[in-house]
């Protein structure tokens, strides 16, 4: 015989079944959301390396520093700031055509050997007045030697035109100076050895293209915060403005950019 349940049976039953559908209908808890991943720590920016100076470039830094020196004011900050720039400083030669002689400066062809001989001495500055302005108190300059930047009125490398009249030429003005100091090492000193190289023409091959270039590359010097320094033999001279380098390579190339001829440092 069964009995029916009783109220409490009942009722736990009934709480019971409450709770399952409580559960059942309980919503799934949600994947947690990971967090953003920190962004990574920003290098420090790399400063883009400033531009190499060109022949115009020291035309003009050098025309600063010679308008200064003739109104007796302190050289401008854009000399200072030229120490560690790189350089690269194009001038042609040989724009009249071939040198009567090897031992001149410039090119020599022989027709008999086919060959030409090129040439291009360095500068030196003997001037005790230049010696002086680019000695240290603790480093007495005792050679310079460079080249010159011939026509600086002409900021390419180009040659001049010819208007069919000859004149005497004008006083160079600005030049390109390595600083040997008192005591130092005299090999990387050129003296009187020229730059000099012979190139063999081959049959029936056009020559080079004309003209030749003379290229000097490096870095501008410190020289005590004064990379560049002038001089003038009065208010009514046009200063002359040598600036210190350390010379890294000199070569002789074409109108075309063929290098010729490489001297390292």
């Amino acid at each position: 015989m069964r009995y029916p349940p009783t109220r409490s049976v009942r009722r736990l039953t009934a709480v019971a079944f409450a709770s399952f559908l409580a559960a059942c209908s309980r919503a799934e808890p949600e994947p947690a959301t990971p967090s953003p991943a920190a962004p990574a720590p920003l290098s420090p920016a790399v400063p883009a390396p400033l531009p190499v100076l060109s022949r115009a470039d020291l035309i003009a830094v050098a025309a600063t520093a010679a308008e200064a020196h003739a109104a007796g004011a302190a050289y401008p900050q854009d000399v200072a700031a030229l120490a560690g720039r790189r350089f690269e400083a194009r001038q042609p030669f040989g724009c009249a055509g071939p040198r009567p002689s090897e031992t001149a400066d410039g090119y020599v062809i022989d027709e008999d050997r086919r060959a030409m001989t090129i040439q291009m001495t360095a500068t030196s500055w003997s001037d005790e007045g230049w010696r002086q302005a680019f000695s240290a108190p603790d480093s007495p300059a005792e050679a310079l030697e460079g080249f010159w930047l011939r026509r600086p009125w002409i900021t390419s490398a180009a040659c001049p035109a010819s208007s069919g009249v000859e004149g005497p030429a004008s006083g160079e003005s600005l030049g390109l100076v390595r600083v040997f100091a008192a005591g130092g090492s005299r090999i990387p000193r050129r003296g009187e050895r020229p730059y000099r190289t012979t190139v063999k023409l081959e049959p029936d091959a056009p020559p080079p293209a004309m003209p030749l270039q003379l290229v000097v590359r490096g870095k501008i010097a410190d020289a005590g915060g004064r990379p560049i320094r002038c001089r003038a033999g009065g208010p009514d001279q046009r200063p002359v403005c040598l600036v210190s380098i350390t010379l890294e390579r000199v070569s002789f190339e074409t109108a075309d950019g063929a290098t010729v001829a490489d001297w390292r440092e």
